[in-house]
């Protein structure tokens, strides 16, 4: 089978005028996964896992606005925002059903798609994603770090330029320019600026109204993500399968055995979903 897989990167222009970056591989026909990078993050993300191209999937790695070669969106105005490039890439590349994978602070961005478009995405899989801001529970174990960067984002943004000016410097040169973190700050904070902005406001969007199947993943040792949020959230998404690992923290990925049975329980969902389930799931979406 590693004689069919491919990589490839690409930059597409969205019918705006923007340009969204990507890398993609595994297999060309493969079922196609939207696999979301972290906060911060690029396209140059996953791509060592061999296992997941060779179970004859398709990843598309795009990256968000700001990071690596994608345009940046100043005026971008929630996480919901999102959803429409990738409804737009998906359209460019002929791609009508996919899953989508976020991680970390792809999170959000990967839920907001199964919340927005139903009758396109297959299961959203969810690995040490924050919580909404709002959510009990949401300080609860946090490391000094990551509740300084969130308080800043949402309740003293006049100094969130500064912070991403200084997180890009300090964290663009580790391992190279052409490594996952040194792409993320090709453009500066920027990309950095937009995400934090976007994930400590509100989403615009009802997690209540996630139809789609949702596989979340957690450490229960997470201190960037706070494990006590996370269960607060899977009892609030109707068709969510929680997933809480006593051993892991935050970068849960670099255990070969959960991310093999993230794959695993990826692989034995249903390709596509029943008619019923999408037209409950756009019913509420439009009385959102």
């Amino acid at each position: 089978m590693n004689k069919a897989l491919h990589t490839t990167e690409a930059i597409e222009t969205l019918p705006d005028g923007r340009c969204i970056s990507y890398c993609d591989y595994g297999h060309p026909d493969g079922i196609p996964i939207f696999q979301f990078h972290g906060t911060p993050g690029s396209r140059i993300f996953g791509l060592d896992s061999e296992e997941v191209s060779a179970a004859g999937l398709r990843i598309l790695t795009p990256e968000r606005p700001g990071y690596g070669k994608s345009s940046p969106k100043p005026d971008a105005a929630a996480v919901a925002d999102w959803v429409q490039d990738i409804q737009m890439l998906a359209d460019q590349l002929n791609l009508d059903r996919f899953h989508v994978l976020g991680v970390s602070g792809g999170g959000p961005f990967a839920l907001a798609c199964a919340a927005l478009l139903p009758q396109r995405v297959i299961t959203a899989t969810v690995v040490a994603s924050p919580a909404p801001m709002t959510t009990t529970g949401f300080w609860t174990g946090l490391s000094v770090v990551n509740r300084v960067v969130f308080f800043i984002s949402r309740y003293a943004t006049f100094l969130l330029p500064l912070l991403s000016t200084v997180m890009a410097a300090l964290m663009k040169d580790r391992g190279g320019a052409s490594t996952h973190q040194g792409e993320a700050f090709r453009q500066g904070g920027i990309g950095l600026k937009t995400d934090l902005q976007l994930i400590t406001k509100n989403w615009n969007f009802l997690l209540e109204s996630i139809r789609v199947p949702v596989y979340w993943w957690h450490g229960e040792r997470d201190n960037l993500a706070s494990p006590a949020a996370e269960k607060e959230l899977a009892k609030i998404i109707p068709s969510c399968e929680p997933n809480f690992e006593a051993a892991c923290g935050h970068f849960i990925l670099r255990d070969p055995g959960i991310a093999q049975k993230i794959l695993e329980r990826l692989l034995a969902a249903p390709v596509f979903r029943t008619q019923e389930q999408t037209d409950t799931a756009q019913e509420i979406v439009l009385h959102r």
